[in-house]
């Protein structure tokens, strides 16, 4: 899907390369199943249900009862490098370092349980016991207000990618025939600092594509060409190396192409899908191809 490589209805943009489950580099993502019309499928992931842990009425220091599979490792918080982390065992046990104002790190263990959708968290060595809201949604793990990531998540790309990330910022190149029949000039497209574009990979190989977003930019010949996406879709992913694939796209999108301020038409592509080349990290998600980038920070 990123980029995907459509080809149009129309004649006047059949040669048009959606971008990565952004269809046109955004716009891409994929072709509707029937006239576009509907409702968007409903697709952001939810939080997953987290089995409660058993045994001894809720006392966090038996370590007893089965621990979920999925917070089974190291945590860092968003944003924080490494400085404010949890490492939580399959057996029950826990570590939290953080830092302290004077440069250290403070460090409690202990043992936790979950239950109801909180976390208990019995720290010793002067570490006060804690109880905190809980969820694990994609690759994301929050407790209380704060949001962490696994601490391998820039060593594992499979494991990086799941989350949901918005993009900030990014570039597409395409010829004017895409716009205009006939045409070849070299036009660099810029997206709009309000566009909106979410990536929603889940645990698995469930992708969810939501769009808004405007790209314009000047031919070399000086024409002004936008366009303008709109999808609202879902795909199957997989992870090989630093390589994304897509297959699968069910939703919709509407690609609306204006030349010089004039509107040509709107077209519903259908989609080749194109792998992405991708670097991932805690924070950030590139995703890169033949004439195009696309930036995005996890939320």
């Amino acid at each position: 899907m990123s980029p995907i490589r459509v080809t149009a209805r129309r004649a006047a943009v059949r040669h048009v390369k959606v971008a990565a489950v952004t269809v046109l580099v955004s716009l891409l993502v994929m072709a509707c199943d029937g006239d576009g019309a509907g409702e968007p499928p409903s697709s952001y992931e939810q939080p997953v249900a987290i089995p409660a842990t058993t045994g001894g009425g809720g006392d966090v220091n038996a370590g007893s009862g089965p621990i979920p599979a999925e917070i089974v490792g190291t945590w860092s918080a968003i944003g924080s490098y490494g400085h404010n982390t949890y490492t939580f065992t399959a057996t029950g046990t826990f570590s939290h370092v953080v830092p302290t104002p004077n440069g250290g790190v403070r460090q409690c263990t202990g043992k936790f349980t979950i239950a109801g959708g909180q976390i208990t968290l019995a720290g010793s060595g002067g570490c006060s016991p804690v109880t905190e809201t809980f969820a694990l949604t994609g690759g994301t793990l929050t407790l209380g207000s704060e949001r962490f990531v696994r601490d391998d998540a820039d060593n594992n790309p499979a494991t990086c990618i799941v989350g949901t990330f918005q993009l900030t910022g990014g570039w597409i190149d395409r010829t004017s025939a895409a716009w205009i029949q006939g045409t070849n000039d070299h036009v660099r497209l810029q997206y709009d600092q309000n566009s909106v574009l979410t990536y929603t990979f889940a645990a698995g190989d469930a992708l969810t594509v939501n769009e808004r977003s405007r790209l314009s930019g000047y031919g070399d010949s000086n024409g002004f060409y936008e366009l303008n996406t709109t999808v609202n879709a879902t795909f199957t992913y997989l992870v090989s190396g630093s390589t994304i694939s897509y297959s699968g796209g069910q939703g919709s999108v509407a690609l609306t192409y204006a030349y010089n301020h004039q509107t040509l038409g709107t077209s519903q592509p259908t989609p080749q899908y194109t792998p992405d080349r991708f670097t991932c990290t805690s924070t950030s998600l590139v995703l890169t191809g033949d004439g195009y980038e696309q930036k995005f920070r996890r939320s």
